[in-house]
């Protein structure tokens, strides 16, 4: 062979070394694969339905594949003709739940599990639909929109909701002032004090509220105090409405003052006190004085064989209960009487009525002092 033909020939060998390199160097643009395939797909947990969910897809190595996604009602096509073949879909969701969504590439096979949740509509500050708003109270998110209602949502500090609006809460004046008092008066006889109470505020009181009268000795130190609840019911702007509070007083007893509280405590800064009478004197006095008889001390029949005492209440003021007597049987000539009963009442049923033989009937007054009248005219009732 002659040179000329060896140098050819070198010339062809170089050449076809030079095409392979280039061959190889080309691979990967023409789909030729270098590493091991494979496939994932991620994305966010959960979504809420109809909004764009991102899904990241990464195919290594899938060069010249079609690379198939399918979720929510959608399939959706690749082609890579790159080495890491990284994708970015947005999907939308309707079906609420759990949704799958599936990429497949060559016989490879990747999955994404995704929690779609129905999308609660929301206001401008965040709010959702039919909440009361954190931001802006007491607003409520009512079709996207704030709309003021405290009824729903209350009202701050300090104010009250009037027609679905706060207002600041208003300044409730109620004052005191004393009626007449009887003087003297007695131990252990209840005392009467009446009390009127006038709204000064600009608008109608109403509600639950506590009258307290306290008595006090000549030094003016507290001695004892005494509550009653009354009613205020739509008390109208510089109206009164009276009470009357009682109490049995030692005679120890020189100064009273009656005070008038709030039960809820909302209207003032001052606890719940919302005004108090001055000192006023009491003349407090041992009561020796015994009370007048009852009078028209009668009977008449009761069911099942029994009587009914009744009389006429004594006129006197600060009677406690009655003393109904009742004769003693067989006294030989002479009439005792034992205690049957006592009560507050001017009636007494004693049945079943079953005396031996007639016998006669008392009453008498008794005052909160233990003073006891004298007895009423008898009252024979005869055996049964």
């Amino acid at each position: 062979m002659s040179a000329g033909e060896w140098a050819v020939r070198l010339l062809a060998v170089g050449a076809g070394i030079i095409i392979l390199f280039l061959i190889f160097q080309s691979a990967p643009s023409l789909g030729v694969r270098e590493g091991s395939p494979s496939l994932t797909l991620k994305g966010p947990p959960s979504a809420f339905a109809g909004e764009k969910v991102n899904l990241f897809l990464d195919a290594p190595f899938h060069g010249g594949e079609k690379i198939v996604i399918e979720g929510g009602g959608n399939v959706h096509e690749y082609s890579c003709e790159t080495p890491s073949c990284p994708y970015t879909i947005s999907i939308s969701f309707t079906s609420l739940g759990t949704n799958t969504i599936y990429a497949t590439a060559g016989n490879q096979r990747a999955e994404w599990v995704i929690f779609i949740k129905e999308k609660t509509p929301v206001c401008l500050d965040g709010t959702p639909e039919g909440e009361c708003s954190m931001n802006n109270p007491p607003s409520r998110c009512v079709n996207q929109k704030l709309l003021a209602d405290c009824t729903q949502c209350g009202c701050p500090p300090e104010n009250v909701c009037e027609n679905g609006t706060c207002i600041m809460t208003p300044s409730l004046k109620l004052s005191l002032s004393l009626g007449k008092i009887s003087s003297p008066l007695y131990t252990t006889s209840l005392s009467t004090f009446p009390v009127h109470v006038k709204n000064d505020s600009a608008y109608a009181a109403h509600g639950l509220f506590v009258l307290r009268l306290s008595w006090y000795d000549a030094s003016q130190k507290k001695m004892g105090e005494t509550f009653q609840q009354i009613l205020i019911d739509a008390l109208s702007y510089s109206q009164s409405v009276s009470f009357d509070i009682s109490a049995a007083l030692p005679s120890m007893a020189k100064f009273g003052s009656v005070e008038l509280f709030s039960e809820g405590g909302a209207y003032t800064d001052d606890g719940t006190k919302l005004h108090q009478t001055p000192f006023f004197p009491l003349i407090v006095m041992e009561d020796f004085t015994s009370p007048l008889p009852p009078s028209s001390l009668t009977y008449f029949p009761a069911p099942e064989n029994g009587i009914i005492l009744s009389w006429q209440k004594s006129p006197s003021t600060d009677v406690q209960f009655y003393l109904i007597y009742q004769q003693n049987a067989a006294t030989g000539g002479f009439t005792t009487y034992s205690i049957l009963t006592q009560t507050p009442m001017t009636t007494y049923t004693i049945s079943p009525y079953s005396p031996t033989e007639s016998l006669a009937y008392v009453v008498s007054a008794r005052d909160y002092a233990g003073n006891e009248s004298s007895a009423s005219q008898p009252l024979v009732v005869s055996a049964s």
